[in-house]
């Protein structure tokens, strides 16, 4: 059944939410798997309307907690699917055609705030969408990104080589990140990308730039490594875990290390709503028109590699008083 849940002053699908939260905490990578994802769109089908809440709700538990790319897909396909019935079983006298969809400034306004793309952009991807604010955030990431896409096999040469020393001297970034041409590289606003992709390095400690990077060495070292967390762990408890289980523990651990230590992949501290550094480099990309790339970082913290001495306190004092 059902109940309202207020979240940060908005209302959604508690039931909803509970049941995909489950769904996360019931996998060993910490993802919805397709099987989940079928599950909570037969939950939204269910209530045969698509109400704002559920939109609403859709939107957060895609956004709040973390998918396999098969279940996303298929999942957002089908909502969308399910919505456009929805929506064309509701209109007066059969369905409605898209263009006919009444597009206001307020709508423009909202999903150009959420996109940063242009207001008739804006309204094109709302018509398209048949007024349905987030499957037009759809239609104008695939748009932006496709624009992106086009751009990969360019050379970036230019850019900027930015250096990044925290408050208090203790932490410093130097990052390279390239672009097209000199003139992107005077805009404000990739400059100012620039500057806080070099505090992410600063805060996050990531060790690469991209997975490719990883080498094998490194990638079976850490393997090594939870596999012998996890034999102590059953020492410790008396409990062993079947081969295969194991396995995939030890494969889930693995992803969320890469994903920790890869730059791209992380989640960019300047983002409200967890976009990962990747993400929003493309929507630069797009949105300046210039193919974007971070190449390479050096993160340095004072101290880092040397070993201090140790001081123990007690023991000097004793020798001292020993010697009087």
């Amino acid at each position: 059944m059902s109940y309202y849940k207020q979240i940060d002053g908005k209302q959604y699908d508690g039931a909803l939410i509970e049941a995909a939260e489950k769904a996360v905490a019931g996998q060993g990578d910490g993802r919805i798997s397709k099987k989940d994802a079928e599950a909570l769109l037969k939950q939204v089908k269910d209530g045969d309307k698509y109400t704002d809440v559920e939109k609403a709700t859709v939107a957060y538990i895609r956004e709040k907690l973390k998918w396999t790319e098969e279940a996303d897909e298929f999942f957002r396909t089908e909502i969308r699917k399910w919505a456009g019935e929805r929506g064309a079983k509701g209109a007066k006298g059969g369905a409605k055609a898209k263009g006919d969809v009444k597009i206001d400034a307020k709508m423009v306004k909202s999903l150009r705030d959420r996109t940063g793309a242009g207001m008739m952009d804006c309204k094109k991807a709302l018509i398209e969408a048949g007024g349905n604010e987030e499957a037009a955030v759809e239609i104008i990431q695939k748009k932006g990104l496709a624009k992106v896409a086009k751009k990969a096999g360019a050379i970036a040469a230019e850019g900027l080589v930015h250096s990044y020393i925290h408050a208090g001297g203790k932490v410093g970034v130097l990052v390279e990140v390239n672009c097209q041409t000199d003139f992107v590289a005077r805009n404000e606003e990739f400059q100012q990308f620039v500057e806080e992709i070099a505090m992410h390095i600063a805060s996050e400690k990531p060790e690469y730039v991209t997975a490719e990077e990883i080498t094998a060495d490194a990638i079976e070292k850490q393997r090594r490594i939870f596999k012998g967390q996890m034999d102590e762990e059953a020492k410790q408890t008396g409990k062993s875990k079947p081969e295969k289980a194991l396995a995939g523990i030890i494969e889930g651990k693995l992803n969320k290390w890469k994903k920790g230590c890869v730059l791209v992949d992380q989640e960019f501290i300047m983002s409200d709503d967890k976009k990962t550094i990747a993400t929003v480099t493309d929507e630069l990309s797009a949105k300046i028109g210039e193919k974007l790339s971070i190449r390479r970082f050096v993160r340095y913290e004072l101290g880092e590699g040397i070993e201090k001495k140790k001081v123990d306190l007690a023991a000097d004092v004793a020798e001292t008083l020993a010697s009087a």
